[in-house]
């Protein structure tokens, strides 16, 4: 089992953490840890290592401001998911953290989305990586820490607005077109 971890800077600790723990009971872990810089060449070589990944465990803390390397990387990460029917995508969630609306997007696939969540650090932390080893070997989990990602209304009435401009747009677009071609 190979797994790629995914975190803001903000969660670098508990990333550590993870993969030493991961790491611990046999899986494989790609995790910037390092620190390494947002260069285009580290770009690439971690869309290579999320590609490699049987699956990428995307490490959520409580909101905070999401940087371009982050960005990119869950983007990298959705692409691979999409085009990987194999892949999955677990995310760990860190306290009273929400699943971003990327995540929620999973939710709208053939699969259902498991997260686990550590609420409380200490006294949750070793329970919640076992059921997340469990998820990631397809095995049964306790189920005490684990959830079912859904898709919220408001992601529902964000993706029909975004449908009713991209479909506006095209007809504005075919309108101009038209008149430039008369």
């Amino acid at each position: 089992m190979n797994v790629f971890i995914s975190y803001s800077s903000e969660s670098l600790k508990q990333a550590e953490r993870l993969r030493e723990a991961l790491q611990k009971r046999g899986i494989s872990v790609w995790a910037d840890t390092e620190g390494q810089a947002s260069s285009e060449r580290w770009q690439q070589k971690i869309e290579r290592a999320i590609r490699d990944a049987d699956a990428i465990v995307a490490l959520i803390d409580s909101p905070h401001a999401v940087d371009e390397m982050q960005r990119r990387t869950w983007q990298a990460a959705l692409e691979a998911v999409w085009t990987d029917s194999g892949k999955r995508l677990i995310p760990f969630l860190l306290r009273e953290a929400d699943p971003p609306a990327f995540v929620r997007s999973l939710a709208n696939g053939p699969e259902e989305v498991i997260a686990i969540r550590a609420k409380d650090l200490r006294r949750d932390w070793d329970r919640a990586v076992e059921d997340l080893v469990s998820v990631l070997l397809k095995q049964p989990a306790s189920g005490e820490r684990t959830e079912v990602i859904t898709v919220t209304e408001r992601d529902r009435a964000e993706r029909e607005a975004r449908l009713n401009y991209i479909v506006e747009a095209a007809k504005m677009r075919e309108a101009q077109q038209t008149a430039q071609s008369e």
